[in-house]
């Protein structure tokens, strides 16, 4: 087998690896092209709990991800998420290694259960809600402009009100895409990667979430405030400049937005 070749003092087994893959096989021909059948013949060798291969696994896919998680800034919570990783991939009764189905590298698909590991324990260890309440202060930072901050104060309620709305109106991905970005800090790529899917892709969303924002709080804020045009559209170019200063950064990582 190729497994052999690329790893040749591992301990691989033939009848194994297929039994092992005939349920994971792609279906469609066109499937065949980013199948990883040498790396699903490593992971039936770890399931089988082959000592060579967990040595290989531990080496070649566990130990390489330092480097992602060096992005989070913490030692602790590095060693946190590897540990965790490992509990998750190869020790627990119903090993998470089982759902990888060879679509794919499997070198990405560790690295993003670390990076959604680290994620979940940082975001455990802040101990902050992931409610719209979290969302709600992306609006109310410091630094704010002195004229928007004296219409924020005569018309609070209607701007909570709108602000809310607008983040409740986001479908249950672009919430998740919105609070990995500003909350966590993930980048485009990262986020991509979380959701399987081309760091382009993930731009768009984000972009996305900025405009359809904006509009949604413009269209509410239409409906409630009894002011003149003008006044209206003093407003709005302040609110779009605040909510452009606050989700701007989202684009700072992808080229386009």
């Amino acid at each position: 087998m190729e497994v052999r070749r690329r790893w040749p003092e591992g301990d691989f087994d033939r009848d194994e690896f297929e039994n092992y893959a005939i349920d994971r096989a792609p279906t469609a021909r066109s499937e065949f092209a980013s199948w990883h059948p040498v790396d699903l013949a490593l992971c039936a060798a770890v399931v089988a709990r082959h000592p060579e291969a967990m040595r290989i696994f531990e080496r070649e896919f566990i130990a390489p991800l330092v480097r992602p998680l060096a992005r989070f800034r913490s030692d602790a919570l590095s060693e946190e998420a590897l540990q965790t990783v490992r509990q998750k991939l190869l020790v627990d009764g119903s090993a998470r290694i089982e759902s990888y189905t060879g679509k794919g590298p499997l070198s990405k698909w560790v690295e993003v259960v670390a990076v959604r590991t680290a994620v979940s324990l940082r975001r455990k260890d802040r101990e902050v809600p992931v409610g719209e309440d979290v969302l709600m202060h992306l609006v109310d930072r410091s630094g704010i402009d002195p004229a928007l901050a004296h219409l924020k104060q005569t018309y609070r309620a209607q701007f909570d009100r709108a602000w809310r709305a607008a983040l409740r109106a986001l479908e249950p991905r672009d919430r998740t895409v919105l609070r990995l970005k500003v909350q966590d800090g993930l980048p485009a790529a990262r986020i991509a990667a979380l959701h399987g899917v081309h760091e382009t892709t993930a731009a768009r969303w984000l972009r996305d979430i900025r405009e359809t924002l904006r509009a949604t709080v413009r269209a509410d804020l239409t409906a409630q405030l009894a002011v003149t045009d003008s006044e209206l559209d003093s407003i709005f170019r302040l609110i779009h400049s605040q909510i452009d200063a606050t989700l701007g950064e989202i684009s700072s990582d992808s080229e386009g937005l």
